[in-house]
């Protein structure tokens, strides 16, 4: 399945194509990782990618499926957590340059603990305005987040990295405090790569 495909793919989609067995979790997982890393470069949207834990849930998602024990409709859903999310042993900057040294998360906040109890592959870290008090999608830790619809752009907003993602297809759903559940269009830039 190649990126374009998946980016044109409701959730209800995904998630019936995972009960089907017409898709994977685990292939899914490689098809969005694929794509995230080769459009991150340019719109600066994802941080502190986890491939190999992600791998981890979605193998276990892919068994569930299998079984027909899914946890949900999030389960095995490929997503991001933004910046200000705490999650255990996940980097917790609130976008914030200082913060750069501070140590990994403890705990996990309730969005994380949700989204694992739903079986959800959270994949990456969006990126996020210091204290997401900008109006842009400016950071003193991560630098400009650019929009995919025009990259001379910032994203705008506290959930630059999240807004900019989904639009680009980089995931489907990404935990924000405002959340769609996939791009509502194509990604702008004709040439992403697959």
């Amino acid at each position: 399945m190649s990126a374009a495909e998946l980016i044109g793919m409701s959730l209800a989609g995904l998630t019936e194509a995972y009960a089907s067995r017409a898709l994977s979790p685990v292939e899914v997982l490689r098809t969005v990782l694929g794509h995230a890393e080769a459009i991150n470069p340019a719109i600066n949207a994802l941080f502190c990618f986890r491939p190999e834990q992600a791998m981890a849930s979605a193998q276990g998602s892919e068994a569930r499926w299998k079984t027909g024990a899914a946890l949900g409709p999030l389960d095995g859903v490929p997503m991001t957590v933004k910046d200000s999310v705490a999650m255990i042993g996940w980097p917790y900057f609130h976008g914030i340059g200082a913060n750069r040294a501070l140590p990994p998360s403890n705990y996990d906040s309730p969005p994380a603990i949700a989204l694992r109890e739903a079986g959800a592959v959270i994949f990456a870290k969006t990126t996020m305005p210091d204290c997401g008090l900008m109006a842009s999608g400016i950071s003193s830790l991560h630098g400009v987040t650019r929009n995919p619809w025009g990259l001379a752009w910032n994203t705008g907003g506290s959930s630059a990295g999240a807004g900019a993602s989904v639009a680009a297809g980089a995931g489907y759903v990404p935990s924000a405090p405002i959340s769609r559940a996939r791009s509502a269009f194509p990604p702008p830039i004709a040439d992403w790569p697959d």
